[in-house]
């Protein structure tokens, strides 16, 4: 069975908390009262909340950004086989 949305986010962002790294959880989303009722859960309580069927996480696709970091991995890849090319050719 594939994660849900849910489970992969809270997963996430229970890790940042752990680490401390508060400034990502804010990036997902969460306000901090949230970070700190999720901080507070326990791990039967997370479980459920993650396998929740309403979902509360909804993804947006930036298509800007995805239109120009494929442009730059396409740049990359061509640095990288001219690099390669010019290791060959000594």
């Amino acid at each position: 069975m594939i994660p849900s949305l849910n489970y992969a986010v809270l997963t996430n962002a229970l890790q940042a908390l752990n680490e401390g790294n508060i400034r990502h959880c804010e990036d997902l989303g969460f306000t901090f009262d949230e970070m700190n009722a999720l901080s507070q859960l326990s791990p039967d309580a997370l479980f459920t909340l993650s396998r929740a069927a309403a979902p509360f996480i909804a993804v947006s696709l930036r298509h800007d950004v995805l239109h120009q970091l494929l442009a730059h991995s396409g740049q990359e890849e061509q640095r990288r086989q001219l690099i390669d090319r010019a290791i060959r050719l000594g």
